[in-house]
């Protein structure tokens, strides 16, 4: 990839963010994170995105420069009892741009082994404490505010994708993967993006008609099934504001999801993919559940990363997010495994322990919490996706009269 082609896809990234993903309006408030780097493309693409942001008609661009590199420092080096320490004006900030109705738009390229090596305690405190202090806010940032996370390409996460290129052509590289998983190398992508959303959301029209009362999913290492609460809603390819702009919560995306039932999950599940969690890696695992509940995992790497995992809090043990991906979408069939949650779920279906959203079941959003579990939704303090699909998997939806209907065989959907 030439110079010019990286910046012309540089541009056409910055409006795909900025009129797909957050969907910047007349008037409209945005605050931008973006991870801070030595490489010059990203500084050019903050700024171009900064640039799109205003010719679309925001009110202000807040710029943030994140570093992660500083938490890393936070856990070596702060002194002993003070990383459960989160100040009042970090969490007032917070609630003040949620308030506001301020869009959110977050761009990074984690270092997928950023703790790697580090006391797993130290980090598990500082991001608990985070994580407890803002859970009131979570459900005004995810339910009522526009909000889009995308990634850039960094060294650190180039290294880890591509270790055997040579080292100055691993980020042009994952400049690439993320241009074609994007659409940004269609002539236009903000376009390509708005049918490619049509798409996922004619399939999520059909599941919603159906209202399976369960999912069953088997293949090599799977047999699980996943009750589906009456009145669950299945979405996807976006989310709808209150405003009626439709915005793209993660890009790229690949995946239609709906919420389980927290106490209607039953069997044994094992992970197609590997899972970068909190700066580790967490490889070869698989989970039993009993009436919703985790009750067995196991683990050949991070079993001691999964453990704290799940023991976040009791909604840690429960599912709150099942999707569906063929196994043909570009980022499977790319063939790269990108250690990046934002990336890898979209190329293969997936669950997530933790956090179940309001918007997936009939009035969630006006339930207050005990409703919400009532109604069979989950809540945590976290919310974690890992991969469950490939291309022996078979999935099945159970009707209320008890009949099997094929949604997906060999990782394909099969309607």
């Amino acid at each position: 990839m030439t110079d010019s082609t990286l910046d012309t896809n540089l541009r056409k990234y910055a409006e795909l963010v900025v009129h797909a993903g957050v969907t910047i309006t007349e008037g409209d408030l945005l605050h931008f994170s973006i991870g801070v780097s030595d490489d010059p493309n990203i500084r050019k693409l903050a700024h171009y995105v900064v640039e799109s942001a205003y010719k679309a008609g925001a009110k202000i661009v807040d710029l943030n420069w994140r570093d992660e590199v500083t938490a890393k420092l936070r856990v070596l080096h702060a002194p002993d009892g003070t990383l459960d320490y989160v100040p009042d004006w970090f969490v007032a900030n917070i609630e003040a741009y949620a308030d506001a109705g301020v869009a959110r738009l977050v761009m990074v390229g984690r270092d997928p082994q950023l703790f790697a090596g580090l006391d797993g305690k130290k980090i598990t405190t500082m991001q608990r404490a985070s994580q407890a202090a803002t859970a009131h806010l979570i459900p005004k940032l995810i339910d009522e505010n526009v909000w889009c996370g995308a990634a850039v390409a960094t060294q650190p996460w180039a290294d880890m994708v591509f270790p055997d290129l040579p080292e100055d052509e691993r980020v042009p590289k994952l400049w690439d993967a993320i241009f074609a998983a994007t659409r940004v190398t269609e002539d236009d992508p903000v376009s390509a993006w708005k049918a490619h959303q049509q798409d996922l959301i004619q399939r999520w029209k059909h599941l919603n008609a159906k209202q399976y009362t369960a999912l069953h999913f088997t293949g090599d290492g799977t047999d699980l099934t996943i009750g589906l609460p009456q009145g669950h809603i299945w979405q996807g390819g976006g989310d709808d504001h209150s405003s009626g702009k439709r915005f793209s919560p993660n890009m790229p995306t690949e995946e239609i999801f709906t919420m389980p039932h927290r106490e209607r999950v039953n069997g044994t599940v094992k992970a197609t993919k590997p899972l970068s969690y909190n700066g580790n890696i967490i490889d070869d695992f698989s989970f039993t559940f009993k009436d919703g509940r985790v009750v067995g995992f196991e683990a050949k790497q991070g079993g001691d990363v999964l453990q704290d995992l799940i023991d976040t809090d009791e909604g840690a043990k429960h599912l709150g997010e099942v999707a569906l991906v063929p196994h043909s979408s570009p980022i499977s069939q790319s063939g790269i495994l990108f250690f990046n949650t934002l990336y890898d779920e979209n190329a293969a279906c997936h669950i997530a322990l933790g956090r179940a959203y309001a918007k997936t079941i009939e009035g969630g959003s006006d339930m207050d919490e005990d409703q919400f579990m009532e109604a069979g939704g989950n809540t945590s303090q976290t919310h974690v996706d890992f991969m469950i699909g490939n291309h022996d998997v078979d999935i099945d939806g159970i009707t209320v009269d008890g009949d099997r209907e094929p949604i997906m065989r060999q990782g394909e959907w099969a309607f």
